[in-house]
Order: C-alpha cells, then sequence, then structure tokens
C-alpha cells in the first residue's frame, strides 16, 4: 500500500469514526430504552403474603416465611407458571425482592424465601426443595390465594451467587437430592464456582457441588457481569461449558457489571438489564411464547442483536490479576447438540 492510498485511507477513517461513534451509542440507547420498558413494574398488578403456611423452619431463616407474589388476575388466567427465587450468601430475601414483584406483574407466580444455611453452595438444594413443597402445598391448599392456579408442569428456578450454583445443580439433580423432572428451565445469576481468595475462605470453592452440568437437560441460562469479583466470569462459564444436549443454553456477560451491583447498590444500574433478561428467558422458556425466543437468537436484526447484545461486554475489572478470558455471550441453537464450547462463535 503507497502512502497516499493509507493516507487516504486513514482520512475516510477519521471521517467516518464520528459517525461510527455515534450511531454506536443511540443502538445502545435503544436497547436500554427497550429494556427499561421490559423491566416496569406494575405495583397494582399483584399482590404477596408470607404465613405460617409459607414456613419451614428446617430451611429458611428464623421467623422468616417465604413470600409468595402472584398477579391478582388469577382467576381470568388460570393455571400460570411459578419461579422459585433465592439469593446468595449473606443475604435476605429482601435484596431480590424486585424480580418477583416485576414477574408477579407479568403473569408469573412466584415464591422466595431466605435460607438459613448459607454458607457453601451444597448448602442450597434443600432449601429449594422445600420451597417446591411448599410452592405445590400452597397449590393444593383450599384456603391458600394461589389455590389451583399453579402450573407444576412449568416451575422454574432462579438464584444469585451461591444460589445461582444451588439453582443449577438443584435442577439437575435427582429426588431425593434435587428437582430433576420437576423444573422446566434454571437460571443462574452469577453463579458462584469459586472467586478471589477471600470468597473461597469465607464461601469454600464450590468443590461440594463442582461445576459439572452434563446431566441437565432443561433449557439453562448464565448470567454474570464482566467487573465481578467475586465470582469470575471465566468461572462462571465453566457451568455453560459443561452443558450438553439439545436444550437452549445461554451465557450471558454483562459489560461492566459487578457482582451484587444490579439489586445490592442504592442506584441498582443494571438492575432493570438483569430482570429484564430473566423475564425474556422466563417468558420464552417457562411460558413457552415463541416470540420471546428471538431475544436468544444471535443474527443480524433479532431482538438479541438489536437489545440485548449491546448491553453486552467482557472488558475485565482493572482489579482482576491473572483472569482468564471470558466471550460477551455464548448461545446454543435449539434442538441441536451445541458444537464444542471453544468453537462457538463470539465477538
Amino acid at each position: 500500500m503507497s502512502n497516499n492510498t493509507l493516507r487516504r485511507t486513514l482520512y475516510l477513517l477519521l471521517l467516518t469514526l464520528p459517525t461510527l461513534i455515534q450511531a454506536a451509542g443511540q443502538t445502545l440507547e435503544m436497547a436500554k430504552t427497550q429494556i427499561d420498558k421490559l423491566a416496569e413494574i406494575d405495583e397494582e398488578s399483584f399482590a404477596s403474603y408470607a404465613d405460617d403456611n409459607t414456613y419451614d423452619e428446617e430451611y429458611f431463616g428464623e421467623k422468616e416465611p417465604a413470600t409468595i407474589y402472584y398477579p391478582k388476575d388469577l382467576k381470568e388466567r388460570g393455571k400460570v407458571p411459578a419461579v422459585i427465587i433465592v439469593h446468595g450468601f449473606n443475604c435476605k430475601q429482601k435484596f431480590l425482592q424486585k424480580l418477583p414483584k416485576q414477574l408477579s406483574s407479568h403473569g408469573f407466580i412466584c415464591i422466595i424465601y431466605t435460607a438459613l444455611d448459607q454458607k457453601r453452595p451444597f448448602q442450597w438444594p434443600p432449601g429449594l426443595m422445600a420451597a417446591y413443597e411448599i410452592l405445590r402445598g400452597e397449590s393444593m391448599r383450599p384456603d391458600s390465594p394461589i389455590y389451583d392456579h399453579v402450573d407444576l408442569s412449568a416451575v422454574a428456578l432462579v438464584g444469585h451467587s451461591m444460589g445461582g450454583a444451588g439453582v443449577l445443580h438443584t435442577a439437575m439433580m435427582p429426588y431425593p437430592n434435587g428437582l430433576r423432572g420437576k423444573i422446566k428451565t434454571v437460571i443462574g445469576l452469577n453463579p458462584y464456582n469459586g472467586g478471589p481468595m477471600m470468597a473461597e475462605v469465607g464461601g469454600g470453592a464450590n468443590d461440594g457441588l463442582g461445576d459439572d452440568l452434563s446431566h441437565l437437560q432443561i433449557p439453562t441460562m448464565i448470567v454474570t457481569g464482566s467487573y465481578d469479583l467475586i465470582a469470575f466470569p471465566w468461572k462462571s462459564l465453566a457451568f455453560y461449558n459443561s452443558l450438553q444436549g439439545p436444550a437452549k443454553h445461554a451465557f450471558l456477560s454483562i459489560e461492566k457489571m459487578d457482582h451484587a451491583d444490579w439489586y445490592f447498590i442504592p442506584s441498582e444500574p443494571n438492575y432493570p438489564t438483569v430482570r429484564a433478561i430473566v423475564y425474556l428467558w422466563l417468558m420464552a422458556y417457562l411460558a413457552d411464547d415463541p416470540a420471546y425466543r428471538d431475544y436468544f437468537v444471535d443474527s443480524p436484526g433479532s431482538a438479541f442483536d438489536r437489545y440485548i447484545k449491546p448491553v453486552l461486554g467482557n472488558t475485565p475489572n482493572p482489579l482482576t490479576r491473572g483472569g482468564e478470558p471470558f466471550p460477551p455471550y455464548l448461545l446454543s441453537e435449539e434442538g441441536l447438540d451445541p458444537a464444542p464450547k471453544d468453537d462457538h462463535p463470539v465477538d
């Protein structure tokens, strides 16, 4: 390439760069506008209750029954899908309460509880099973507000951090150790699979459960944050890499999101993003609405391409040292055994 050609190429690049930057900014803004809309909570559309019927003293926090959220128009809806939600290490159900509120305002029944034992990931499955039994019991108790309205063939598990590792394994393990066959889809949010030394001293390295999910044969989504300093993204990726079979699998890394800034920090900058993605996945793979599956199809012009992809990224946290590379996202194709995970195309 001659010097003149090189100069012309650089000149044209400089001319188009502002336009490209502006277009990228508009794309991100459009995505965030759609996400905020999807994450809206209609406070008047749902109700909730927590009483002796929703308490299990063996597995729930002391004197803290699980809370069940449900749409007020259940009589018109009939039976609806249900979601069991659990937090992570050293937390309570109140930290995640916007998630069941949002899901219930969109037609789901949700049960969320505070775990009694929450020091190691392997302690989560018994509490999740207890929550499932309460959900099932309330669906059959005539005086329950959700009596005969729970579609027990459409139950999902959603968990954060250690609870994220817990829901993934609980959905995979057969009874009496888990809920295999009773769960339709599962979502791990920043699922803990070991992290920095400080985290592993407090919570172990997930060696009790491990990261082998090869027997998990249902649609599975793992959401992490590229800035996560507690559950390192590349360690959460190991869960995804172990998945097999034709069910839909997704790994999404939200750009510059840390472990808990989507629900814990007062400004909750990423909470609408996480809640919207959870809602979209549940509509697609729990409620079985095919219109929502386009949000998880990586093709030009798809809903994923327009609204989800712009908020994803793999920029590592500057405080991370010696970390491993990870992709901004991975999506399997439904109905096909996934290719070896290293062969998935990423940006």
